[in-house]
Formats: structure tokens, sequence, C-alpha cells
């Protein structure tokens, strides 16, 4: 378990610096260019990981047609169609004003964990439910940096931001049932290195595809040298992120791994309030909604029976 929380810890904080980096590039560069950067060198690192893994004298991680379908298809959604709005409501609003609405991902996880695998909500998780919903209505009248305190230049665009965070919310709580059935009876950190790679692999598939589609609309657009060096830091954090995150589920509860996890919405916060300053929202109210979101959001993912067996372990370690 120990691996695993620290794993889990690793995956918050380059989380949170993806996002931090990724705001950087997309005040000055295209979400496309983003996206064309971040998902093939998640790919590519992912490649790297498992041929590091396949080159140690230990068992083989058996990869199955189900692994490789499920996380295909986690893949496209989470990295394509999620990463693609979720890039989008960061330029138009900042990083701080999208990671309370995209907590709603885990309301959407639960739903259709109930509609797909029967499992029941509790109280605790229904409670946490109407603290996620609740929280961005606190946001609607946009909030903005108190007086007196460092000037902010940024004005977010909230109509844009908010449709594309809510969409990048739908595929962020709809691809942990596909990783579900892809780790469906199997475990261990290789074959959770293997699962993210598979899913990273079968998004820039895609992505390369809509690229070559499209290529007509972007030829001759010139490169922003700025952004780039942004967005390739951004891809190796977040690429990082998701293949740690893998890892840890694969080894650790989700009851640990998850509310560590979660922690990266308060990382968030601390970076961009220290690289980022002037490019996001701030205030008072900014950050109870983040706290009581990440509330919230535990609340959703952990049961209390969970919680307290997680106490009985750590206060009976020697």
């Amino acid at each position: 378990m120990l691996i695993g929380s620290a794993l889990a810890l690793l995956s918050a904080l380059t989380f949170a610096a993806s996002n931090t980096m990724l705001r950087r590039g997309v005040m000055t560069g295209g979400v496309a260019q983003a996206m064309a950067v971040t998902v093939p060198l998640g790919a590519l690192i992912g490649w790297i990981g498992t041929g590091i893994v396949l080159a140690q004298p230990l068992p083989m991680p058996y990869i199955g047609s189900n692994l490789v379908l499920f996380a295909s298809m986690a893949g496209i959604i989470h990295f394509v169609f999620g990463r693609y709005c979720n890039y989008r409501a960061i330029q138009a609003m900042g990083a701080n004003l999208v990671a309370p609405i995209q907590q709603l991902s885990l309301v959407i996880t639960l739903a259709l964990a109930v509609l797909v695998l029967g499992e029941h909500p509790s109280s605790c998780q229904m409670i946490g439910i109407a603290i996620v919903l609740l929280c961005p209505l606190l946001l609607l009248r946009g909030p903005k940096t108190p007086a007196g305190k460092v000037k902010n230049t940024f004005t977010p665009d909230l109509k844009t931001g908010y449709l594309f965070a809510a969409l990048s919310s739908v595929a962020f709580g709809v691809s942990p049932i596909f990783i579900g059935f892809a780790l469906n009876g199997v475990s261990g950190l290789g074959i959770g290195l293997a699962t993210g790679t598979v899913a990273y692999t079968a998004a820039t598939v895609v992505l390369v595809v809509f690229i070559l589609a499209a290529r007509s609309k972007y030829r001759g657009m010139a490169a922003n040298k700025v952004a780039l060096g942004w967005y390739t830091l951004s891809g190796v954090t977040v690429a990082a992120s998701q293949l740690l995150v893998y890892m840890a589920l694969a080894i650790a509860p989700v009851s640990v791994v998850i509310p560590i996890q979660r922690t990266s919405i308060i990382m968030r916060l601390g970076l961009a309030g220290f690289f980022n300053r002037d490019a996001e929202v701030f205030g008072m109210r900014m950050l109870f909604v983040t706290a009581l979101s990440l509330v919230g959001a535990v609340m959703i993912a952990v049961e209390p029976i969970q919680i307290q067996a997680l106490f009985q372990r750590i206060m009976t370690c020697p």
C-alpha cells in the first residue's frame, strides 16, 4: 500500500504541474497544437516505460484482447475528446475555474457504475454528489481577484469554459468504466503500465487520422516555439501522471489512491499562484469552492467503511 500511495501522490503532483504548464502554453498557442504534442508524447513515454519493464527478468504481464479493446476505448474517450475539451476550457477560463467543475466526472462515473454494474450509492456518496453538483453553481457569478491583490489582467470566457469543462467531465467520467473492464481480473505494476500505454497508443492513432484529415486547415500555420516548449513539458508530466495512477490502481485500493490523487486540485492552486498569478482567477470564494469540491469528490470515491479500514491499518502499522 505504501508504494501505491507514493505513486498516487506523484500522480497528483505531476497532474497539477501539467495543468499549470498547459495554461502557460494555451495563452499564446492553439489547442490543436497542444493535442498534437501531448498525446503522441504520452504514447512514446508509455512505450519507453513498457520496454524497460519488459527488459527486466520478471514474469511477462498477460495482455488479452479485452484489455486492448477497453483500454483503447478509454484512451480515445479520455485522451482525445476529453483532453481536447479540457484544453479548450482551460484556455477559456483558466485551470482554477475548470477544476471544481471537472469533479462532476466522479458523479458520472458513479452513475454509470449504478446503471452498468448494478452498484448502489451509499448515503455518503449521495451527499458527495450534492456537494459536487453545488460547486459549479457557486462559481456562476465569475469570481474575481480581490481588491488590493496582484492585478489580474485575465478575463475568463465563462460561457465557453463551462461548456467545454462540462464536456470534459463527461469524457473523464466515462473512461474509468472502460479502464475497470480492462483491468478486470488482472493486477500488477506491469499490467497497469501496459493499460495506460495501450490507451495512449489508441488515442494517438485516432488523433493522427484527424490531423491528416484536417491537414489543409493547419498547413502553413506557424508553430509557436514558446507554446511548444510548455506543451512538451505538459505532455511529459501528464503522461507521467496518467501512467502513475494506472500503476497505483493496479496494486492499491481505490480508497487509498483516489483521495490522494484528488489532492492535485489543491496542488494546482498553489502552482497557479506561483507561476500563473496573472492568468488565473483567485479569491476566497475560489479557494472555498475548490476545497469543497475536493471534499465532495472524496465522499463519492470512498466508502465510510473503507476510510475506517484505512485508519485501522494506519494505526496498526509498526
